[in-house]
């Protein structure tokens, strides 16, 4: 009987104990399932060896972030760059040639970075000194003085490889009114201009041509008015206005190129994406996203759904970041309605047009994500840097990891059309080590060779050599067993031949 009865108490034991464990499994199991997709994570990261804020934020091809420039407390404008390793979490700091504060920064095509001008203390537009920053080796090397010095503007590399930079912050010269052209080659600048008006903080848009687009921006003293599209031909030296307006029949839109690259704002259909903004007579601002076609020229609208809020609701802050190998785009919002500083985090499917709003925000506390840059890591986080108390003058060497919301599925999005043109579009990202995604379209089945050659004219690898069907395509592309330097690859089909280059640096 005793037997029975501890039989009995042992099994009720083991019942209890096998239920709670097995309760305890499935609310494990099922946690992820109760979580909400459209969360964004919020994670602060490790603090910089300095204050900083109006700084450039640059993806290295090992992964690495170099923060380059910008202002610490006291308004004081930095000669240094901190090259943060993600995955160590830790920062080195480095000594630039010169000052930069908001300097015209562009991507070369051989991957190498020019720094232009900059402000002194207080973010007075002083310098006209540049110099090149190398990602392979973390090299910073003078070369030319700008015809002017400036601050706040705009810069891109060109087909040939010259660079253009355009637009200048306040009235202390007419760098507002003037460009400069950069040739890497001679090491030299030449003058460019008159625009047609005065602006800072304008884009420069490469085209498929080889000439450029000055777009956007504010007047010199920052007052928001309509800036037409403006083009210049490098070849004959003339300016051109191509378009009155950004968007057609309206006057009021326009957009800061605050801490901009152009080359990071490029999707994979080869546009360029930017936030416009709309700040007419009332005290409301709003929002739309724009894409800038360096093939035809035009400016468009991109239509998400639903629309962008307005800054009732949010205040966006700097320009999309763009994810190409996901095909989205993120933008990162001031909270207005809330009585602490706090920020949220948008996903745009860039194939469908929906827009995808975090369900939880983040209070960063202490500090503002005041003109501090953020940049896409290769792990699919939002690396921010920098920002301030309150103003200019009190830096803070925070940052911050944002890892985006999940886009919600939506049938009211995007059409999804056939290509209409036979496309090879720019490797991703590029510089790169060693991989990295190449992309094309087709207007109809068609056979397909994709091609990479040195510069040689060595064949180096043949990623495609069969039947395709219509559509976009992409492949991976593995320089392992390459050394550093320029790449062509080589797209064939019934159609003709394209051609793209791309720099591989380990």
């Amino acid at each position: 009987m005793k037997k029975v009865l501890l039989l009995i108490i042992s099994t009720v034991i083991y019942l209890f104990f096998t239920q709670s464990l097995m309760a305890q499994v499935g609310d494990s199991e099922a946690q992820p399932a109760l979580q909400n997709s459209n969360e964004a994570v919020f994670e602060a990261g490790p603090t910089m060896n300095s204050n900083r804020l109006r700084h450039h934020a640059v993806l290295l091809p090992d992964g690495r972030v170099a923060l380059l420039g910008g202002i610490r407390e006291g308004f004081n404008s930095l000669n240094t760059a901190e090259i943060f390793d993600p995955v160590e979490g830790t920062f080195t700091t480095l000594t630039m040639q010169y000052i930069h504060d908001s300097p015209a920064l562009a991507r070369m095509n051989d991957g190498r970075y020019l720094i232009a001008g900059g402000s002194r203390n207080l973010g007075i537009p002083s310098y006209d000194q540049t110099e090149i920053f190398d990602p392979a080796d973390l090299s910073f090397t003078s070369t030319d003085t700008m015809v002017r010095f400036r601050a706040s503007a705009g810069a891109a590399a060109l087909n040939d490889g010259r660079v253009v930079i355009a637009s200048a912050w306040w009235n202390h010269n007419n760098a507002h009114t003037y460009g400069e052209l950069y040739d890497p080659v001679t090491g030299s600048f030449s003058e460019i201009g008159p625009f047609s008006i005065s602006r800072s903080l304008a884009a420069v848009i490469p085209t498929n041509d080889g000439k450029a687009l000055v777009v956007g921006g504010r007047r010199p003293t920052g007052n928001w008015e309509n800036m037409p599209v403006e083009e210049f031909n490098p070849q004959t030296g003339a300016i051109s206005t191509i378009h009155e307006y950004i968007i057609e029949q309206d006057e009021v839109w326009s957009f800061s190129n605050n801490q901009g690259i152009t080359a990071y704002q490029k999707m994979n259909d080869d546009s360029y994406m930017w936030l416009a903004q709309n700040r007419g007579s009332s005290d409301t601002i709003y929002f739309k996203l724009i894409t800038i076609d360096p093939e035809t020229k035009s400016v468009e609208v991109f239509q998400t759904t639903p629309s962008l809020p307005d800054s009732e609701s949010f205040m966006f802050l700097g320009q999309p970041v763009i994810d190409n190998e996901n095909d989205r785009a993120y933008l990162i919002a001031r909270v207005m309605d809330t009585e602490s500083y706090a920020i949220a985090a948008f996903t745009v499917d860039l194939a469908t047009g929906s827009l995808t709003e975090s369900s939880n925000i983040h209070y960063t506390e202490t500090y503002e994500l005041r003109s501090a840059p953020p940049v896409l890591l290769n792990d699919g986080r939002i690396f921010v840097s920098g920002g301030s108390v309150s103003n200019n003058f009190d830096a803070v060497n925070n940052t911050l990891f944002i890892t985006p919301p999940e886009p919600v599925a939506t049938s009211a999005g995007r059409e999804q059309e056939v290509p209409q043109k036979v496309k090879l579009h720019q490797n991703y990202p590029n510089p790169f080590n060693p991989v990295t995604q190449i992309s094309f379209e087709l207007t109809e089945i068609a056979h397909t060779q994709l091609d990479v050659f040195d510069v040689t004219g060595r064949n180096v690898a043949q990623l495609i050599d069969e039947t395709k069907p219509a559509g976009r395509h992409t492949v991976q592309f593995d320089a392992s067993h390459l050394s550093t330097g320029v790449y062509v690859y080589r797209l064939t089909t019934p159609t003709g031949i394209l051609t793209r280059k791309m720099v591989l640096v380990k």
